[in-house]
Formats: structure tokens, C-alpha cells, sequence
């Protein structure tokens, strides 16, 4: 979140954006390390946030993570207030229902 872009405020509903980082050689023993995002604005406020870590070549993948995370812009006070970027939304189970 600390990397949230006016390019990404600027996305209407329903687009998306994509980003590859990498390859790049991590760790010990210089493993290649390719990272691809993608980003869609769902709503107004809300947004989806796909990651796909691979590590090693499409050949012979040693390890992947993939991660999805739903973020909401938190409503602002006052117009004067600065605007802050998205944060995660809990999960129903564990979020403040009451």
C-alpha cells in the first residue's frame, strides 16, 4: 500500500492494471524470483489485488505463492481531510459486524 499511485485512483470501474517485477535472483543460492500484480477497481471504493510469486524458472518452479486481498478506500469525514489509499477489509467472520 505504501507504493499506491495516482494511476491507480485514475482506473475506472471495472479496468485493470498489471505489473511484472522481476526476474530477479534473491536469497542464497541466487534463486530467480518473478513477481506479477494485477490490480482491478471493482467499485468506486473497492479494489482486488491479485500477487503471483514464482520462484525459480517456468521449466522447473520451485515454490509459488499466490495471493488476493479486497481493499476499500475508508470514507472521508470532511472534503478537506487528505485521501488515504485503500485498506484490507476483514473478513465477515472476523470484522466488526455490531
Amino acid at each position: 500500500m505504501a507504493g499506491w499511485s495516482q494511476a491507480a485512483d485514475a482506473l475506472p470501474v471495472g479496468a485493470g492494471l498489471d505489473a511484472i517485477v522481476g526476474p530477479r535472483r534473491r536469497g542464497s543460492g541466487a534463486a530467480i524470483v518473478l513477481t506479477r500484480l494485477r490490480l482491478q477497481r471493482l467499485s468506486p471504493a473497492r479494489f482486488v489485488v491479485a500477487v503471483d510469486c514464482q520462484v525459480g524458472p517456468a521449466a522447473a518452479v520451485l515454490a509459488r505463492r499466490r495471493l488476493q486481498i479486497l481493499l476499500e478506500r475508508p470514507a472521508r469525514a470532511d472534503s478537506t481531510a487528505p485521501i488515504r489509499p485503500p485498506e484490507p477489509i476483514g473478513r465477515w467472520s472476523v470484522a466488526d459486524l455490531y
